[in-house]
């Protein structure tokens, strides 16, 4: 379970961000230009949730209790596959200014958003919040809810730090009506499908469970998770943000009750007990979990910033690309493990931490 919020701040000041430099190339035109529909807007909202959104999948594998397999996978290395499947459908549009081709741009960039904000803020969750040593059973529990309540706090601290502290979850979906019903938008569900399908055909079968007989490359006519995402994630989000005493109740009282763990039982703090000792503004040092050489101390401000750098940096390669000659180190760029923020190191390489104990009271 994401921190959604944080996710939308980022996409939102990468954006911003773009009225701040001080160069005004024609890049930086196109990039302003597409942002300032909603329509592309919200497809690059959906894409700021990035692979977090199997995390809403409430199909569990046994064997890897850690969030979601395929949001675990994506993150630890899996998604620089279908990000450089993207980009290059992207490049092989003759006609990059149709609507189609502007939508799927648009979610692209949303996701490279997400993918680089994970990769600059998880090290330092992971590094203040821990993670398990052993691999049992209640030390995974133990740090997954940690490492949740941690992303938590952070949403907290960016929602309600700054002048706005409303958010709605229903804008971070795409959407368009079907058959009297609304669905993931087809350019956007066609993008995301057709990018796993290439690249990982194992976890599309595992997402989509029904295809069209006559044409199996038909990924609009598909029936999966995809189709029914927004309303799990919606309900889900709702559930862990509501203020009802009774339904609060009920998930502290399965939370107790039932012996397996599940992300949909952990709640968001109340917004009057943000934690800022964790957030770091006071500067502390700290490492990447993994090993990468350098000291830190940025606090989660400084993160924001970097993650809106490096956002727009590989945005603007990718307009640079577009509309002149192929450039390929983009895609090389974006090979990192959104876990470590390194290249090659992975989440089971991670061995430094300095994880702080959060807790915070019951709302009621």
């Amino acid at each position: 379970m994401p921190g959604i919020i944080t996710h939308r701040k980022i996409l939102d000041e990468s954006i911003n961000f773009l009225s701040l430099r001080k160069k005004k190339s024609f890049l930086l035109k196109s990039l302003k230009t597409l942002f300032n529909s909603d329509e592309f807007y919200r497809a690059a909202l959906f894409g700021a949730m990035g692979p977090d959104i199997f995390d809403f999948i409430p199909k569990r594998d046994k064997k890897n209790i850690y969030g979601n397999k395929i949001s675990f996978f994506m993150h630890n290395g899996g998604v620089h596959k279908v990000l450089a499947s993207m980009i290059n459908k992207i490049y092989s549009y003759d006609d990059k200014n149709i609507e189609w081709a502007g939508i799927q741009r648009a979610y692209l960039y949303g996701l490279i958003s997400h993918a680089m904000g994970d990769s600059i803020f998880y090290p330092f969750i992971f590094y203040w919040s821990g993670f398990p040593d052993s691999y049992n059973k209640n030390e995974i529990m133990l740090y997954r809810e940690q490492n949740l309540l941690f992303l938590y706090n952070i949403d907290n601290y960016f929602l309600y730090s700054g002048e706005k502290s409303d958010f709605n979850i229903e804008s971070m979906f795409f959407l368009n009506n079907s058959k009297g019903r609304k669905k993931l938008h087809s350019a956007v569900k066609i993008f995301l499908l057709e990018s796993i399908a290439k690249e990982y055909p194992e976890i599309y079968k595992e997402i989509v469970w029904k295809e069209d007989k006559n044409d199996k490359n038909n990924y609009l006519m598909t029936g999966g998770y995809l189709d029914i995402l927004p309303s799990l994630i919606k309900a889900a989000f709702r559930l862990k943000r509501n203020n009802n005493r009774r339904i609060a109740g009920i998930l502290k009282f399965l939370k107790k009750r039932i012996p397996a763990y599940s992300d949909f039982l952990i709640r968001y703090p109340d917004p009057r007990e943000i934690n800022d000792h964790v957030l770091n503004l006071h500067r502390e040092r700290w490492q990447y979990p993994a090993g990468k050489p350098g000291i830190h101390y940025e606090s989660v401000e400084n993160l924001l910033k970097i993650s809106c750098e490096k956002t727009v940096e590989i945005w603007e390669k990718i307009e640079a690309s577009m509309w002149g000659k192929n450039d390929r180190s983009v895609i090389e760029s974006l090979r990192i493990n959104l876990f470590t923020g390194e290249k090659k190191a992975q989440y089971h390489d991670m061995k430094i931490k300095n994880p702080v104990r959060l807790y915070f009271r019951d709302r009621f």
